[in-house]
Protein backbone atom coordinates (compact mmCIF):
# COMPACT_ATOMS: atom_id res chain seq x y z
CA UNK A 1 0.00 0.00 0.00
CA UNK A 2 2.90 2.33 0.73
CA UNK A 3 4.29 1.85 -2.77
CA UNK A 4 0.86 2.08 -4.37
CA UNK A 5 0.18 5.45 -2.70
CA UNK A 6 3.65 6.74 -3.58
CA UNK A 7 3.11 5.81 -7.22
CA UNK A 8 -0.50 6.96 -7.52
CA UNK A 9 -0.21 10.12 -5.42
CA UNK A 10 -3.47 9.55 -3.52
CA UNK A 11 -5.11 6.95 -1.34
CA UNK A 12 -8.19 6.80 -3.56
CA UNK A 13 -6.16 6.06 -6.71
CA UNK A 14 -4.09 3.50 -4.80
CA UNK A 15 -7.27 1.86 -3.54
CA UNK A 16 -8.57 1.47 -7.09
CA UNK A 17 -5.31 -0.14 -8.19
CA UNK A 18 -5.30 -2.52 -5.23
CA UNK A 19 -8.99 -3.40 -5.53
CA UNK A 20 -9.91 -2.11 -2.08
CA UNK A 21 -11.52 1.00 -0.61
CA UNK A 22 -9.94 4.33 0.29
CA UNK A 23 -10.67 4.05 4.00
CA UNK A 24 -8.73 0.78 4.20
CA UNK A 25 -5.69 2.35 2.54
CA UNK A 26 -5.87 5.39 4.83
CA UNK A 27 -6.10 3.22 7.96
CA UNK A 28 -3.14 1.09 6.90
CA UNK A 29 -1.00 4.11 6.15
CA UNK A 30 -1.89 5.67 9.51
CA UNK A 31 -1.00 2.40 11.26
CA UNK A 32 2.34 2.26 9.41
CA UNK A 33 3.16 5.81 10.43
CA UNK A 34 2.30 5.03 14.06
CA UNK A 35 4.49 1.94 14.00
CA UNK A 36 7.42 3.87 12.54
CA UNK A 37 6.86 6.95 14.65
CA UNK A 38 7.37 9.02 11.51
CA UNK A 39 5.23 10.83 8.97
CA UNK A 40 5.84 9.24 5.59
CA UNK A 41 3.42 11.29 3.45
CA UNK A 42 2.62 14.98 3.38
CA UNK A 43 -0.90 15.99 2.48
CA UNK A 44 -0.92 18.59 -0.29
CA UNK A 45 -3.63 19.94 -2.52
CA UNK A 46 -2.20 17.91 -5.39
CA UNK A 47 -2.21 14.72 -3.34
CA UNK A 48 0.08 12.72 -1.08
CA UNK A 49 3.80 13.36 -1.43
CA UNK A 50 6.45 11.22 0.33
CA UNK A 51 8.31 13.01 3.10
CA UNK A 52 12.07 12.69 3.45
CA UNK A 53 11.47 9.61 5.59
CA UNK A 54 9.11 8.25 2.95
CA UNK A 55 11.70 8.80 0.22
CA UNK A 56 14.27 6.88 2.27
CA UNK A 57 11.82 3.98 2.49
CA UNK A 58 11.29 3.72 -1.28
CA UNK A 59 14.39 1.68 -2.17
CA UNK A 60 13.94 -0.94 0.61
CA UNK A 61 10.23 -1.16 -0.18
CA UNK A 62 11.00 -1.84 -3.84
CA UNK A 63 13.37 -4.63 -2.78
CA UNK A 64 10.64 -6.17 -0.65
CA UNK A 65 8.19 -5.91 -3.56
CA UNK A 66 10.61 -7.65 -5.92
CA UNK A 67 11.19 -10.43 -3.38
CA UNK A 68 7.42 -10.92 -2.95
CA UNK A 69 6.92 -11.12 -6.73
CA UNK A 70 9.64 -13.77 -6.98
CA UNK A 71 7.96 -15.71 -4.17
CA UNK A 72 4.55 -15.47 -5.87
CA UNK A 73 6.00 -16.66 -9.21
CA UNK A 74 7.66 -19.62 -7.52
CA UNK A 75 4.39 -20.56 -5.81
CA UNK A 76 2.48 -20.40 -9.09
CA UNK A 77 5.07 -22.60 -10.83
CA UNK A 78 4.86 -25.12 -7.99
CA UNK A 79 1.07 -25.29 -8.37
CA UNK A 80 1.40 -26.07 -12.09
CA UNK A 81 3.96 -28.84 -11.51
CA UNK A 82 1.96 -31.86 -10.37
CA UNK A 83 4.38 -34.42 -8.95
CA UNK A 84 4.23 -37.35 -6.56
CA UNK A 85 2.50 -40.71 -6.22
CA UNK A 86 -1.28 -41.12 -6.11
CA UNK A 87 -3.08 -44.35 -5.23
CA UNK A 88 -6.35 -44.72 -7.17
CA UNK A 89 -8.93 -47.41 -6.49
CA UNK A 90 -11.41 -48.45 -9.18
CA UNK A 91 -12.98 -51.52 -10.73
CA UNK A 92 -10.94 -53.83 -12.93
CA UNK A 93 -13.14 -53.21 -15.96
CA UNK A 94 -12.90 -49.44 -15.64
CA UNK A 95 -9.13 -49.66 -15.27
CA UNK A 96 -8.71 -52.00 -18.23
CA UNK A 97 -11.05 -50.38 -20.72
CA UNK A 98 -11.02 -46.69 -19.80
CA UNK A 99 -8.34 -45.44 -17.41
CA UNK A 100 -5.24 -47.33 -18.60
CA UNK A 101 -5.70 -46.93 -22.38
CA UNK A 102 -7.34 -43.49 -22.48
CA UNK A 103 -6.80 -41.49 -19.27
CA UNK A 104 -3.28 -42.32 -18.10
CA UNK A 105 -1.41 -41.52 -21.36
CA UNK A 106 -2.90 -38.02 -21.47
CA UNK A 107 -2.30 -37.52 -17.75
CA UNK A 108 1.36 -38.58 -17.91
CA UNK A 109 1.98 -36.40 -20.95
CA UNK A 110 0.69 -33.35 -19.07
CA UNK A 111 2.33 -34.26 -15.74
CA UNK A 112 5.44 -36.43 -16.28
CA UNK A 113 6.36 -36.20 -12.60
CA UNK A 114 3.15 -37.94 -11.54
CA UNK A 115 3.05 -41.63 -10.59
CA UNK A 116 -0.25 -43.55 -10.38
CA UNK A 117 -0.82 -46.77 -8.42
CA UNK A 118 -4.05 -48.44 -9.56
CA UNK A 119 -5.87 -50.66 -7.07
CA UNK A 120 -8.30 -52.66 -9.22
CA UNK A 121 -10.96 -54.13 -6.96
CA UNK A 122 -14.72 -54.34 -6.64
CA UNK A 123 -14.48 -53.79 -2.90
CA UNK A 124 -14.67 -50.14 -1.77
CA UNK A 125 -11.44 -48.85 -0.26
CA UNK A 126 -11.56 -46.61 2.81
CA UNK A 127 -10.13 -43.22 1.86
CA UNK A 128 -10.37 -41.96 5.43
CA UNK A 129 -7.98 -44.74 6.49
CA UNK A 130 -5.67 -43.88 3.57
CA UNK A 131 -6.25 -47.19 1.79
CA UNK A 132 -6.32 -45.00 -1.35
CA UNK A 133 -6.05 -41.33 -2.24
CA UNK A 134 -8.75 -41.24 -4.94
CA UNK A 135 -11.67 -43.57 -5.57
CA UNK A 136 -13.64 -43.93 -8.82
CA UNK A 137 -16.91 -45.48 -7.79
CA UNK A 138 -20.30 -46.32 -9.21
CA UNK A 139 -22.20 -45.10 -6.16
CA UNK A 140 -22.58 -41.87 -4.25
CA UNK A 141 -20.31 -41.33 -1.26
CA UNK A 142 -22.09 -40.88 2.06
CA UNK A 143 -21.87 -37.33 3.42
CA UNK A 144 -18.78 -36.71 5.49
CA UNK A 145 -15.26 -35.36 5.17
CA UNK A 146 -14.71 -36.69 1.64
CA UNK A 147 -15.33 -34.57 -1.45
CA UNK A 148 -16.86 -36.20 -4.53
CA UNK A 149 -17.81 -35.10 -8.01
CA UNK A 150 -19.40 -36.84 -10.99
CA UNK A 151 -16.75 -37.83 -13.53
CA UNK A 152 -18.98 -39.41 -16.18
CA UNK A 153 -22.31 -41.02 -16.88
CA UNK A 154 -22.45 -44.64 -18.03
CA UNK A 155 -25.41 -46.03 -19.91
CA UNK A 156 -26.55 -49.59 -19.21
CA UNK A 157 -28.43 -51.74 -21.69
CA UNK A 158 -30.11 -55.14 -21.77
CA UNK A 159 -29.10 -57.28 -24.77
CA UNK A 160 -31.13 -60.18 -26.12
CA UNK A 161 -31.94 -61.84 -29.45
CA UNK A 162 -34.74 -60.07 -31.30
CA UNK A 163 -37.13 -63.00 -30.94
CA UNK A 164 -36.58 -63.13 -27.16
CA UNK A 165 -36.85 -59.35 -26.88
CA UNK A 166 -40.26 -59.37 -28.57
CA UNK A 167 -41.49 -62.19 -26.38
CA UNK A 168 -40.27 -60.54 -23.16
CA UNK A 169 -41.09 -56.93 -24.00
CA UNK A 170 -44.12 -56.73 -21.68
CA UNK A 171 -42.45 -58.31 -18.64
CA UNK A 172 -40.81 -56.38 -15.81
CA UNK A 173 -37.05 -56.51 -15.37
CA UNK A 174 -37.44 -58.51 -12.17
CA UNK A 175 -39.16 -61.30 -14.14
CA UNK A 176 -36.64 -61.53 -16.97
CA UNK A 177 -34.58 -64.75 -17.32
CA UNK A 178 -31.20 -63.10 -16.71
CA UNK A 179 -27.92 -64.77 -17.69
CA UNK A 180 -25.17 -63.92 -15.21
CA UNK A 181 -21.59 -64.86 -14.48
CA UNK A 182 -19.37 -65.58 -11.53
CA UNK A 183 -15.63 -65.14 -11.07
CA UNK A 184 -13.55 -67.27 -8.69
CA UNK A 185 -13.32 -65.63 -5.29
CA UNK A 186 -16.01 -63.05 -6.06
CA UNK A 187 -19.54 -63.49 -4.79
CA UNK A 188 -22.34 -62.32 -7.07
CA UNK A 189 -26.08 -62.59 -6.52
CA UNK A 190 -27.53 -65.50 -8.40
CA UNK A 191 -29.48 -64.31 -11.45
CA UNK A 192 -33.24 -64.51 -11.24
CA UNK A 193 -34.91 -66.82 -13.70
CA UNK A 194 -38.49 -67.66 -14.58
CA UNK A 195 -37.45 -71.15 -15.62
CA UNK A 196 -39.06 -70.75 -19.06
CA UNK A 197 -36.26 -69.74 -21.42
CA UNK A 198 -33.29 -72.05 -21.18
CA UNK A 199 -30.49 -72.48 -18.65
CA UNK A 200 -28.46 -69.98 -16.74
CA UNK A 201 -24.85 -69.63 -17.76
CA UNK A 202 -21.88 -69.12 -15.49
Amino acid sequence: MFLAVARAGSSSAAARQLGTDQSTVSRRLAALERALGRTIFERHARGLVPTEQGQLMMAPALEVERAMLVLADAARRAEREVVGRVRVTLTEGLAQHVVVPHVLPVLFESHPGLAIDLVATDEPQDLARQEADVAIRFFRQAPGELVGRRAARLALGVLAPKRSARALARRSTGELPWIGYERPGFETPRPRSSGRTGRRAR
